[in-house]
């Protein structure tokens, strides 16, 4: 047993609890705060859509500002709330959310949130993240174009509660992996450049050292066809490798999502290549 699950067991002997979150804080919606209202200097100020683009699961500063005397008439989180991006072209995106950890209130802008809450700020906002969340979401979403929810609906959501000391062990395992992903996605990338910049020398080298050669000289090029979607036949007892948009996601293919028969083949316009073409 290691020490989360004696934790576990020494402070919810009998399970954790679940609450809706409407139970165990108030959502107040922003208001008032415009894209064009925001400047560079001023008072802190976050407008929904940056959540969507700029912020993740917590944050400690503001990108934007709006006018001092302008925030005065703005509602404001403060340290510890959650600020929820309430709208989005996806369900996925509705209700993202970021844990507002500065030492400062916050404006926040219509079409957004603010959770008040008395719970670990990092465990709920990571809470917002999990398919247990998104599941109870998924039918307090409205609209058509652009997705919503409601902060009625988001109320009604049941978060677990463990005790505080709980949550913040949570939040600090979670806070971990987090700065692990990053850490990983940098070297990651920068491995992808290195990849790049090497092939692309490799390529040029190799120019520069001889004769360039027509792709037409090489081999033959073929043009592929699709088996009629009507025959389900050409389809559901296929052996055969079909190639489609949906593989090429990658540069060496050993592997193709859909299957089709000879008689598909015969009576189509898609031809049989041969390997490592």
């Amino acid at each position: 047993m290691n020490a989360f699950d004696r934790l576990l067991q020494d402070l919810c002997p009998g399970g954790v609890p679940h609450q809706p979150l409407g139970s165990l804080g108030t959502f107040i919606r922003g208001n008032g705060l415009q894209k064009s209202d925001l400047i560079d200097q001023g008072f802190p100020a976050i407008h929904y859509g940056q959540l969507h683009t700029h912020y993740g699961t917590t944050a400690l500063q503001t990108k934007s500002f709006v006018d001092e005397e302008f925030a005065e008439r703005l509602r404001k989180a403060r340290t510890g709330d959650l600020i929820i991006a309430t709208t989005s072209e996806d369900d996925q995106a509705v209700a993202k959310a970021t844990a507002w950890l500065g030492t400062e209130e916050v404006a926040v802008s219509g079409d957004a949130f603010i959770f008040r809450h008395g719970l670990d700020p990092r465990y709920v906002a990571y809470f917002f993240q999990t398919e247990q969340f998104q599941s109870q979401k998924r039918t307090g979403v409205t609209g058509t174009k652009v997705r919503r929810i409601s902060g009625e609906a988001m109320a009604r959501i049941r978060i677990p509660v463990p005790p505080v000391e709980i949550q913040r062990e949570i939040a600090d395992v979670l806070t971990k992996m987090e700065t692990l992903e990053a850490e990983l996605e940098a070297e990651l990338e920068a491995r992808r450049a290195q990849y790049a910049y090497y092939r692309n020398l490799l390529f040029e080298e190799a120019a520069r050292s001889g004769v360039l050669t027509p792709l037409a000289e090489l081999g033959s090029w073929y043009g592929g066809g699709t088996p009629s979607k009507s025959h389900e036949d050409y389809w559901l007892n296929g052996t055969i490798p079909w190639l489609s948009p949906k593989d090429m996601g990658q540069e060496v293919v050993r592997g193709t999502v859909d299957h089709i028969t000879e008689d598909a083949i015969r009576d189509s316009a898609t031809k049989l290549i041969p390997p490592n073409s």
